[in-house]
């Protein structure tokens, strides 16, 4: 006749079971965090918009696709650029930063003012390309490539659509202040990038840092994801 399990070796098999259901619940928790974790720092990761100097096109509060895979732009290609004053984490913050992006869809960043883009980072666009000579009026750049004799408007040599944003300085302004509307010649070396803001009046960018070096270039903003009812692939 078959022995029966008394109370206590029936808890003992539950409490196994049971121990055995969480540990299995915890380690694909792990193995997802690690997954998104990494497809966020290799391949593709959301970054929040945080200024109004890519409007018309990419409002204050927009979050966009990146991808760090494609560092070498093409003319007209919308990008990431790591900016040097960021604050450097220690290990603990950079853990609970990191738990916490994973969590908020990386739209909190813990220790760096809110998101990504507030404190390290920005999204311009690319202007002008090694070998350029340009020159900038009233707001537009005049590109001569290097294979060319001649000089054209940014919007005639590139074949992406934009739209910039132009309006008049009242005459009050001072005008040294604000990001200048016009310069002479320059031509851009090996290695560096001309990068605009699409808002040409009030947006930080090359007329100020001057040219981006290849290496701070992050990566390139594949789509715009929210908000909604302004999704658009770059």
């Amino acid at each position: 006749m078959a022995k029966q399990k008394d109370i206590y070796e029936y808890a003992s098999d539950w409490k196994r079971e049971h121990d055995s259901k969480v540990f299995k619940v915890v380690l694909a928790a792990v193995i997802v965090f690690f997954v998104i974790t990494a497809v966020n720092s290799f391949v593709l990761y959301p970054v929040m918009v945080k200024s109004e100097s890519m409007s018309p096109n990419l409002e204050r509060g927009s979050s966009v696709f990146v991808t760090p895979l494609l560092k070498t732009p093409k003319r007209g290609d919308t990008v990431l650029l790591q900016n040097t004053s960021g604050k450097v984490l220690r290990r603990k913050e950079k853990i609970v930063s990191q738990l916490m992006s994973f969590i908020t869809l990386r739209r909190f960043f813990p220790y760096q003012n809110g998101s990504k883009m507030a404190e390290t980072s920005d999204v311009r666009r690319v202007i002008g390309i090694p070998g350029d000579t340009i020159y900038m009026r009233d707001y537009v750049l005049y590109i001569k490539p290097a294979d060319q004799t001649h000089f054209l408007t940014e919007f005639e040599l590139i074949p992406r659509q934009y739209n910039v944003q132009i309006f008049s300085i009242p005459v009050m302004w001072d005008t040294t202040l604000g990001a200048i509307g016009s310069f002479d010649e320059i031509k851009l070396s090996n290695g560096e990038y001309f990068v605009l803001a699409d808002n040409r009046v009030e947006g930080t960018d090359s007329r100020l840092w001057g040219a981006t070096s290849a290496d701070r270039i992050k990566g390139k903003v594949l789509f715009c994801y929210f908000p909604f009812n302004r999704i658009k692939s770059y």
